[in-house]
């Protein structure tokens, strides 16, 4: 029988900002047609905001990218809003959860529902946590209580901002499944990485297999690299 494979993107894009300092979505687009994920979550999107120009980034992505956008807000910032956003390959995906994070800059996560390319419907949820411990931690129960009322299979991303070997880490594995294994790969910063702060969570555990999790090489679209990772619904 034929694996029910999915192939996912995390990517803190900086508004789109890269290392260069120049504000280009078309060349995170590029990235994403050239790996050709099932779904994508970016982090620090900006939309209508004056420091980018007034785009509506993910609307814009989504129309590079062929891909059906959705924008989750954290905060106004700069006459606009601030947070993540998701593109689906799905054109049927639907926004199903917005729940608002703790931090001294406020964080959110948000999740959309899609179905697998063999038409398993899974949640895939994105966020990018604070950086305080405390609120990170009470961030990953809040997200905990909620996925485990799902009754469908999960993916949790994003830039969370820890190592595998943080507390903050550590309590998400009281819920989910990590994937990177033994060997967590860095992300951050984009020019040479040393910091594996963008993860990929899997629930209910056993679930899903990870076939393939890297890091994408590039190193100036932002100040992240993207996080790609291929999983198997068992």
């Amino acid at each position: 029988m034929e694996e029910d494979t999915l192939t996912i993107i995390t990517y803190n894009i900086h508004h789109g900002a890269g290392v260069d300092q120049k504000l280009d979505l078309q060349r995170i687009a590029d990235i994403i047609k050239r790996e050709d994920p099932d779904i994508v979550a970016f982090q620090e999107v900006d939309c209508k905001a004056s420091r980018s120009k007034g785009i509506d980034e993910p609307k814009v992505l989504g129309e590079l990218t062929g891909y059906k956008s959705f924008f989750g807000k954290a905060i106004n910032i700069k006459g606009g809003e601030y947070g993540n956003a998701i593109i689906a390959k799905d054109q049927e995906a639907t926004l199903v959860k917005h729940i608002s994070l703790p931090g001294n800059e406020l964080r959110c996560m948000f999740a959309v529902q899609a179905k697998s390319p063999k038409g398993t419907p899974y949640v895939f949820a994105c966020t990018h946590l604070a950086l305080e411990e405390e609120n990170c931690i009470k961030s990953t129960e809040i997200i905990g209580d909620w996925v485990k009322e799902l009754k469908v299979p999960s993916i949790l991303v994003g830039d969370m901002n820890c190592t595998t070997e943080s507390p903050i880490y550590s309590s998400f594995t009281q819920t989910w499944d990590g994937t990177w294994g033994n060997k967590p790969l860095p992300t951050f910063p984009a020019r040479k990485p040393r910091s594996a702060i963008d993860h990929c969570f899997t629930y209910p555990k056993q679930a899903w297999e990870v076939k393939e999790i890297k890091v994408i090489e590039e190193p100036v679209a932002s100040d992240h690299r993207p996080l790609k990772v291929t999983l198997v619904l068992k």
